[in-house]
């Protein structure tokens, strides 16, 4: 469950560093395309999903073999990831999800007799403030499949927790594998690896390196 707590949070961490240097990231590549003269607006309409892209960590001599993609209507470039063979985990999943999500909305009805708002009457404002953003947060933690904050919630209340250790184990076990398979995804964007650049030569080539692999422009 720790675990499961800390990467949960490693990711959301990547999401946000990959957030904040999205616009930054095109800023440069837009200032390094009309510095070498590439009219990077008739290369593509809209950037932004192509940063997404896995990067080739350097620029090959010969064709990139990339995802399949397309333009679609608005102009943005469109990825089609290849799907894997995970199927019997994914059954698992589904199977053992559901299980939780029934037994965990079930706690979480619970724990809302601690945490609703007409449930807060003899207690103070600041106390009633906090339970709120607990219910708040308790809500989101539920939809999100995020089940430690609801343990640690029925820990703090006293509120029996399910029984089903074995489908938690298992689920949680798969859920890891999930978030660091994303974590890597997140690790491999330009607006990760451009947020990890130190010196303005390790920028441009990893501008060079994206034009090459989107657009299969080599620039000198």
């Amino acid at each position: 469950m720790n675990e499961l707590r800390f990467k949960h949070s490693e990711l959301e961490f990547i999401e946000d560093i990959n957030g904040s240097h999205a616009q930054e990231f095109q800023m440069y590549l837009e200032d390094y395309c009309k510095e070498k003269e590439v009219d990077l607006e008739n290369l593509n309409k809209n950037l932004l999903a192509a940063q997404a892209l896995k990067i080739e960590e350097t620029v090959p001599t010969e064709r990139l073999s990339l995802p399949e993609t397309q333009i679609d209507d608005s102009g943005a470039l469109v990825i089609h990831h290849q799907p894997d063979n995970s199927s019997s985990e994914e059954e698992i999943l589904t199977k053992d999800g559901k299980e939780l999500s029934d037994a965990f909305a079930k706690l979480f009805k619970q724990i809302a007799l601690y945490l609703h708002p007409d449930r807060l009457q003899n207690l103070s404002n600041d106390e009633k403030a906090e339970r709120l953003e607990l219910f708040k947060e308790a809500q989101s933690a539920l939809e999100e499949e995020r089940y430690y904050f609801l343990l640690d919630l029925s820990e703090r209340f006293g509120v029996r927790t399910p029984k089903n250790y074995k489908q938690q184990t298992r689920w949680m076990k798969i859920k890891i594998e999930d978030l660091n398979s994303k974590i890597g995804q997140e690790k491999s964007t330009y607006n990760y690896k451009f947020a990890e650049c130190e010196t303005d030569d390790d920028r441009q080539r990893l501008i060079k390196n994206f034009i090459y692999q989107v657009f299969q422009v080599h620039v000198e």
